[in-house]
């Protein structure tokens, strides 16, 4: 028979990396530390989450009338979003909402108003990090966001973050989206249909390979890629050229190199009243006009 309990952290280091916390439940009132039993944590470790100490859990002990019989435990109890990345016990916060009781403050999230877009809507399903990231699922869209939302636990406000947040956004069109393709005179001739789409977003886009000649080191054992990595990156990568402005940029040079003339052999090609050399002047005569016009400034490649 399984008894259960609302206790705190006062340990979670497992110096076997078992996963496992030491929690003070009520049974354990008096206990020294090293004699509470370790609790085994009962979600599968392919998801990791750990509470923190002083954090509220959910005990469950195999024999109520052992208190030393086998525990597992639940946790961390969050009680609202803005008590995401740290919720203390002693405050009272996490336990707030159990038997269902309400101990204020409890501002709804609903109720904030600008924490629209922060939280999962309640038909969705979400995978929610401790600060401001997470993974929501919903009808046909899957997004993968960093940076979303601003907490502030003493205000207990959530916000939706407007400023640069990076996400990446799958989603199935279920109908197809429809667009218009235009021709040189503007007059859409052509329609398309798409069915799914891939979105990047972020301030600086980066693809990266593991076999780039720029050697860029890949290889931090906690990030993946550390800021110095990344400045490193954005400093040495190659930017991505504009498809249709490189093809742009390919037809008036060839317009101009088809027209062009010379006075005499040996000099100069003549540029003054030939209007394919203007042309080709004013769109991209100089190193800076192609850098700003071709490459993209917060694309990078390797």
């Amino acid at each position: 028979m399984l008894s259960l309990y609302v206790g705190y952290v006062v340990e979670s280091k497992d110096e076997y990396d078992a996963g496992r916390i030491k929690a003070v439940i009520s049974e354990d009132k008096g206990t020294p530390v090293s004699n509470i039993p370790y609790a085994f944590p009962a979600i599968p470790k392919l998801i990791h989450i750990k509470p923190k100490v002083n954090e509220a859990v959910i005990v469950l002990v195999s024999n109520d009338k052992e208190a030393n019989g086998q525990r597992l435990y639940i946790g961390p109890i969050i009680s609202q979003p803005d008590k995401m990345g740290y919720d203390n016990f002693f405050t009272f916060s996490p336990t707030r909402f159990l038997s269902g009781g309400v101990k204020p403050p409890a501002i709804p999230v609903s109720n904030r108003g600008t924490a629209d877009g922060a939280m999962p809507k309640d038909e969705e399903i979400g995978i929610l990090g401790r600060k401001n990231t997470d993974i929501i699922l919903s009808d046909d869209d899957v997004r993968i966001r960093a940076g979303v939302r601003l907490t502030k636990p003493n205000e207990e406000t959530v916000k939706f973050n407007r400023d640069a947040p990076a996400f990446i956004k799958l989603k199935h069109h279920d109908p197809p989206l429809k667009t218009e393709k235009k021709n040189d005179n503007g007059v859409g001739n052509q329609h398309t249909e798409t069915r799914s789409t891939a979105t990047i977003v972020a301030d600086k886009i980066n693809l990266i390979t593991q076999n780039s000649d720029a050697s860029f080191g890949l290889s931090d054992k906690n990030e993946g890629i550390n800021d110095k990595q990344m400045a490193d990156i954005l400093e040495r990568a190659h930017k991505l050229p504009y498809g249709d402005v490189l093809c742009d940029f390919f037809q008036t040079f060839m317009n101009m190199y088809f027209s062009h003339y010379h006075a005499y052999p040996g000099f100069p090609p003549v540029t003054d009243g030939d209007p394919t050399s203007t042309v080709f002047i004013e769109k991209y005569g100089t190193l800076d006009k192609m850098h700003d016009k071709l490459l993209s400034k917060d694309i990078n490649i390797s």
